[in-house]
């Protein structure tokens, strides 16, 4: 099996329901040689696919996006730099599942905001 896209370091849950996660690349993925070889860039999907993933880990059930009501992403994330990517992300139950807005920073810039809807996947 290829290597993971990222590493999650941590998915801290606050008392209200929120967590915040700290996430690293593995620079040498596979997906990083077709987007872009001379320039690799993070496509931005992966982004929303490591929201999902640190969601799962902070509400202990596999889930799926029902819609993205919103998403701006805002800068470039290079995988040749070493930082970190940072996750700050609300939850609230919702009519259709679970209601998210995160926010997503790598290093010191904004790279993501958003405001999707996701429901668990029956076992």
């Amino acid at each position: 099996m290829q290597k993971e896209l990222f590493r999650i370091e941590s998915v801290n849950s606050e008392n209200d329901g929120n967590f915040r996660a700290v996430a690293r690349m593995h620079a040498e993925h596979e997906i990083f040689k077709g987007h872009f070889p001379e320039l690799p860039v993070l496509p931005g999907v992966c982004l929303l696919y490591l929201i999902r993933i640190c969601a799962e880990k902070h509400l202990k059930q596999q889930l799926h996006y029902v819609v993205v009501e919103a998403c701006k992403f805002s800068s470039i994330v290079d995988p040749l730099r070493t930082e970190e990517l940072r996750l700050h992300v609300e939850t609230k139950p919702h009519a259709k599942g679970i209601k998210i807005k995160a926010v997503v920073h790598y290093g010191p810039r904004l790279v993501l905001k958003t405001q999707a809807i996701v429901r668990s996947i029956p076992a």
